[in-house]
């Protein structure tokens, strides 16, 4: 099996763009993040240093092929690193750009420095990821909120007929 590493990022709800009730449905309480914050997890092949797989679930990283034990799940889980995804301008701008944004690595002692390095290599490709992730929930968040205001207007209209 490739030697993986794992990357928590705690990407703020402003980032996100959806209502928190939609996040707190997906994931309710999570206890990786500070509060307004979510967590997305990506796993990363130290080798060829490529994302492989992003998902707010940790065990969702891994396919039906590629079967861990849970020893190696528990490894890969303690070896996490943990960052967060911070804005640095004040653009106003409504359209998400990776220039926008930079990475915030907690200052803990299982981030190396070789771990630091990929950070800094992998910096555009991360917030590209995340904003192509976090583009995929506003979507469904928007069909949701469709599907919604679709059965409303039909009950309201279906009560109003009789």
């Amino acid at each position: 099996m490739a030697d993986y590493k794992i990357i928590r990022v705690c990407v703020p709800y402003i980032f996100l763009g959806i209502p928190p009730i939609f996040l707190d449905f997906i994931l309710p309480k999570p206890k990786a993040c500070p509060e307004n914050f979510f967590p997305i997890y990506i796993l990363i092949n130290k080798e060829t240093k490529k994302i492989i797989k992003t998902s707010y679930n940790f065990l969702k990283l891994f396919s039906e092929k590629e079967k861990l034990s849970r020893d190696e799940k528990n490894n890969l889980k303690k070896a996490t690193i943990r960052i967060q995804l911070g804005k640095i301008t004040n653009n106003e701008n409504k359209k998400i750009e990776h220039k926008d944004y930079e990475i915030i690595i907690f200052n803990v002692p299982s981030v190396n420095i070789d771990d630091r390095n990929m950070l800094t290599d992998l910096r555009d490709d991360l917030i590209m990821e995340l904003i192509e992730v976090t583009s995929e929930f506003r979507s469904a968040s928007e069909k949701i909120e469709l599907t919604a205001d679709l059965d409303d207007s039909f009950k309201k209209n279906k009560l109003i007929k009789k």
